[in-house]
């Protein structure tokens, strides 16, 4: 590179950076705002009972598979509308958004009948004490009724992102995590409904979360004169498109299920301090996933805008960022293992669970 060409990439270098950080930066936040429903239900069911937290992990960890193996109708709707919209193709982005909606409500929906029929005996299948299983299948069977809009909330961020917006599935994230605290204090402890209402307040918010996204794609389609139909042909597409996802996610979650098992198959104490554990770890990884988003939604914009020089230069920049952030992810786990069981159980056998070797309570 010649002198000349310094200040030159130089420019190119920041502006590559402000734009991962535009959308970085407000996905950072939603991210950790999806797992805090999680985070937020178990730190109160563990003032319900231990028994009630080990039911809640057991539950949680059927519900966030389901919601895992979906996460292509976040990601690859993602990509897909960003490159449409980075061709100059808005309408058909949103098109292409629209129909991921649509096929979110009917996973979700298929979703919701299995976990009522079946919910039971796959958690019957991990193998804990009857106690346990009975407030897991509570837990299960009511969240089972917001899985069709915890889908349809992925499906539609996809789009809101692929179109350079992450301000807004911020705001809901956000706003959504915000509702579920006083209305879990409320279900839980003032009409005394425990696990029950721990499950009750984190539909209602999902549903409203759901609600609020699906009415601006909804404005935004009838002003650009978009069909608000599915198209047979761009389902196939997005499921097409799914594929390596669901088989990277899939992998994954074998490891987050076999160790349930065994944490269940250890005792009650330890599946709940499994739970918690498991919780604080999805929110601090989850929130490495705010680089992978926009990458994604960079990548695709100038991909169809016939930019390979930009998108080598978005994918250098994520990779040096994604190292630096996973050590600093490691580092806040750890400093977390010294101050997450003090805050969120009571109980001084799974606050020692939880732990480090080296600690003690």
């Amino acid at each position: 590179m010649s002198p000349a060409d310094a200040p030159r990439e130089e420019r190119a270098r920041r502006t590559v950076d402000r734009d991962i950080l535009r959308l970085a930066i407000p996905s950072l936040g939603a991210l950790v705002a999806e797992p805090m429903f999680i985070l937020v239900d178990s730190s109160f069911i563990a003032r319900v009972s231990t028994t009630s937290l080990a039911g809640l992990g057991l539950a949680s960890t059927v519900l966030t598979t389901i919601v895992g193996l979906a996460i292509f109708l976040a990601y690859s709707t993602t990509a897909a509308v960003a490159r449409s919209f980075g061709a100059g193709r808005a309408q058909e982005a949103i098109a292409r958004g629209i129909d991921a909606c649509w096929l979110a409500l009917v996973v979700g929906a298929f979703s919701t009948a299995g976990l009522l029929i079946a919910g039971e005996p796959l958690l019957a299948a991990f193998g804990p004490s009857e106690e346990v299983l009975a407030e897991a299948v509570i837990y299960l069977h009511i969240s089972a009724w917001g899985l069709p809009a915890m889908l349809a909330v992925q499906a539609a961020t996809g789009l809101v992102r692929g179109l350079q917006d992450a301000k807004l599935p911020l705001i809901v994230a956000v706003g959504g995590a915000l509702a579920n605290i006083p209305l879990n204090a409320i279900l839980i402890f003032g009409l005394d409904l425990g696990i029950a209402g721990s499950a009750i307040g984190t539909i209602i918010c999902q549903w409203g979360m759901a609600v609020v996204l699906l009415g601006v794609i909804v404005r935004r389609a009838r002003q650009e004169n978009i069909p608000l139909l599915p198209q047979l042909s761009n389902l196939v597409a997005v499921g097409r498109d799914a594929v390596p996802m669901f088989v990277r996610t899939l992998g994954l979650r074998v490891v987050v299920i076999t160790a349930t098992v065994v944490a269940t198959r250890l005792g009650d104490v330890q599946l709940a301090a499994h739970q918690l554990t498991m919780t604080v770890f999805a929110v601090l990884s989850l929130a490495l996933d705010s680089l992978a988003i926009a990458g994604q939604a960079l990548t695709g914009r100038y991909l169809g805008a016939s930019d390979p020089r930009t998108v080598h230069a978005v994918t250098r920049r994520l990779m040096t960022w994604g190292v630096i952030g996973g050590a600093v992810v490691s580092v806040l786990l750890l400093a977390a293992s010294y101050v997450v069981p003090q805050l969120f159980t009571p109980t001084p056998r799974c606050r020692r669970t939880c732990a480090p070797p080296c600690g003690c309570w």
